[in-house]
């Protein structure tokens, strides 16, 4: 049965900005003040490393508005991407248009270690943001 892999103690998160805040986006909470934010122009990424490998077919992405801010400010554009080894991807999904607080993905199962979500519209005022984000997996042994 799949678990939240962003619950593992070996969880690591590293963002193309805003690098310190990174892993606020797995602490299992939606708070405005206790979210990824990244006001640099162009896309914006973030990777997480789950320690182990594991089977992933879901993932679950939490934006603003799930932290009480204006729907406006949603992630409008993203695709998220599994990797082994953190250099050949494959991508699980690719959203444009979104307008949704949040987005539960299912795809057919992908194994991986790294899982890389890229924001390539972030909203209206452009900061990019992820309040949360659960990624549920079966660990491979």
């Amino acid at each position: 049965m799949p678990v939240d892999v962003t619950l593992s103690p070996s969880l690591g998160a590293f963002a193309t900005s805003a690098d310190e805040k990174a892993m606020l986006t797995a602490d299992g909470s939606c708070y405005k003040d206790n979210m990824w934010t990244a006001a640099h122009e162009g896309t914006q990424s973030i990777t997480y490393s789950l320690g182990d490998t594991y089977k992933i077919g879901e993932i679950s992405l939490y934006h603003a508005e799930t932290a009480d801010m204006p729907s406006s400010l949603n992630t409008g554009a993203y695709s998220v991407e599994i990797s082994a080894d953190g250099e050949n991807w494959t991508k699980v999904a690719d959203i444009s248009g979104n307008t949704d607080s949040w987005n539960n993905l299912t795809f057919k199962a992908v194994t991986g270690k790294f899982v890389k979500v890229t924001i390539t519209d972030p909203g209206a005022d452009n900061i990019a943001r992820i309040a949360d984000i659960d990624i549920f997996g079966t660990l491979v042994k």
